[in-house]
């Protein structure tokens, strides 16, 4: 006679029950769903125009033309709501692996951009040219000045005859918006002498995380710069170069965009210093679902699309009316405001994220980056405003700030998602620890004390167990049955083991 123990050992290779899913499928994917829809008239079709023809995820091809577009748009507003004023510059990080054609979709999105610099770089160096020439010619008039008053000896009329001349010629503004791999001593420079208005952009995110700014004696002062940009702050600059000194930057913009590979997003979200000094949290973030493995040949130019030509009209058509700078050599920028309509929908976003930041909230695990999330959703609804309307109008409409809100959530739902895939792959880890341990000492049954000082280290805890047992009960390896009698003793809390493997990828 068989017992309980052998009967079933027996069984489970008689009568083979469905094979299960493989362990660790069970990410809630709708807070993937890209809302591309929301980026509007302008964006959304050059979104999918990149995703149609280059195969690139739809979440990749929105947040790079979103992005691109925040570079614009930067230049020309801010967001002003109940007296508290907002820059529309945006950060952004896009996680995805190699080959998955990160710097294809970034050529095109950022192609407008380019072709305005190209451009612009012809001008600059005739009038950087002209521009020598006066300034030699304001030098040498300064030295005849004092060369003919030199035997007076008369300070006054030298003064009087310098004001006469003038100050020396200012040099034209470089047209340069972006740049991939800037120092922060070369953002400063750029900010100060040249174009007020800045875009990061880099299809190579590890190169901005690794470089000479994100060293140990560097990183603080770095982030602490690109925090104050973000926030619409001036920027403080002290030097001991006494032809530098100290000054301040104001009404200056950045907007980031990175485009990282996940062992680097992972390295990014566990330095504490990037996520508890507000770093990390300032960036809109997208881990899109890959489409390797899908991405069959398509012969299509993508700039004979429609969607590609209205957004290249567009962008460059914003670049080429340029953005107005003051005296001081900051941006003079007008105030979208929020109009009555698109008020309450922004305020009912703010509350309902509010209340879920509470001690017990579910979103109090990533405040950082939920504290900010409605003032990200302004933010957006104001890039979208400017493109959608050519910078001719002046206040953001309720469908603007619905817009801004389900882009917005899906950046916060992106973080909830990637929480839920690390705390998944710990809980998957121990379960197929316990698993491999089941089929290695061929267990027809599982129950608490079963030769619990024998148990793999991570799940001999109480708790680490009950969740493996509970994982792999859900994925279909084990099912709960009666309490039993099982080697001569009443066991409780029993479980039949089902299958001993996982199914093959």
């Amino acid at each position: 006679m068989m017992n309980a123990t052998q009967n079933a050992f027996t069984q489970s290779f008689i009568d083979p029950a469905p094979l299960p899913e493989r362990l660790g499928h069970k990410v809630d994917e709708t807070l993937n769903h890209y809302p591309v829809e929301a980026l509007g008239e302008i964006l959304a079709p050059m979104a999918k125009d990149l995703n149609e023809v280059i195969k690139a995820p739809i979440a990749l091809c929105g947040q790079s033309v979103l992005m691109a577009s925040a570079l614009v748009a930067q230049g020309f507003k801010n967001i002003e709501i109940d007296g508290r004023v907002f820059p529309v510059s945006l950060f952004s990080l896009i996680i995805g692996e190699s080959g998955e054609r990160k710097t294809a979709v970034d050529k095109f999105a950022m192609q407008p951009i380019k072709a305005y610099e190209f451009e612009k770089q012809q001008q600059y160096k005739e009038e950087i040219a002209a521009w020598r020439i006066k300034k030699e010619a304001h030098a040498q008039a300064k030295k005849n000045i004092i060369a003919a008053n030199k035997k007076e000896n008369n300070p006054d009329a030298i003064e009087v005859q310098l004001k006469k001349l003038g100050a020396e010629p200012m040099p034209p503004l470089s047209p340069t918006l972006t740049s991939k791999d800037a120092t922060i001593e070369g953002v400063v420079k750029h900010l100060r002498q040249s174009m007020p208005s800045l875009g990061i952009f880099s299809d190579e995110g590890g190169v901005f995380f690794g470089g000479h700014s994100m060293s140990a004696e560097k990183v603080t002062k770095t982030i602490a710069l690109y925090s104050q940009a973000w926030d619409g702050s001036e920027l403080d600059m002290m030097r001991s170069d006494a032809d530098v000194g100290a000054f301040k930057l104001y009404n200056r913009r950045i907007s980031i965009n990175l485009m990282v590979q996940p062992i680097i997003a992972k390295a990014v979200f566990s330095d504490p210093l990037l996520i508890q000094q507000g770093f990390i949290p300032r960036f809109l973030i997208s881990e899109p679902i890959s489409t390797m493995g899908t991405r069959l040949y398509n012969d299509e130019q993508i700039t004979e699309r429609n969607g590609y030509k209205r957004y290249f009209s567009r962008i460059k058509s914003l670049l080429d009316k340029g953005i107005f700078i003051e005296e001081s050599g900051g941006l003079d920028l007008m105030n979208l405001t929020v109009s009555n309509n698109a008020k309450p929908f922004f305020i009912a976003f703010h509350d309902e994220i509010e209340r879920q930041l509470s001690k017990d909230g579910e979103l109090r695990h990533i405040s950082g980056t939920a504290a900010k999330i409605a003032e990200q959703a302004l933010r957006v609804a104001g890039v979208l405003t400017v493109i959608n309307h050519e910078n001719k109008q002046s206040f953001i409409t309720e469908k603007e700030m619905q817009s801004g809100i389900d882009l917005a959530r899906y950046s916060l739902n992106q973080l909830i998602r990637m929480g839920e895939k690390a705390l998944i792959s710990k809980e998957v880890e121990n379960a197929r620890k316990l698993l491999n341990w089941i089929a290695d000492n061929r267990y027809p049954f599982l129950y608490s004390n079963l030769d619990a000082n024998k148990r793999p280290n991570t799940i001999r805890p109480k708790q680490a167990y009950e969740m493996a047992v509970s994982e792999l009960a859900e994925y279909g390896y084990i099912e709960a049955v009666e309490d039993m009698e099982i080697d001569g003793r009443k066991r409780k809390n029993v479980f039949k083991v089902i299958h001993y493997y996982e199914p093959d990828e």
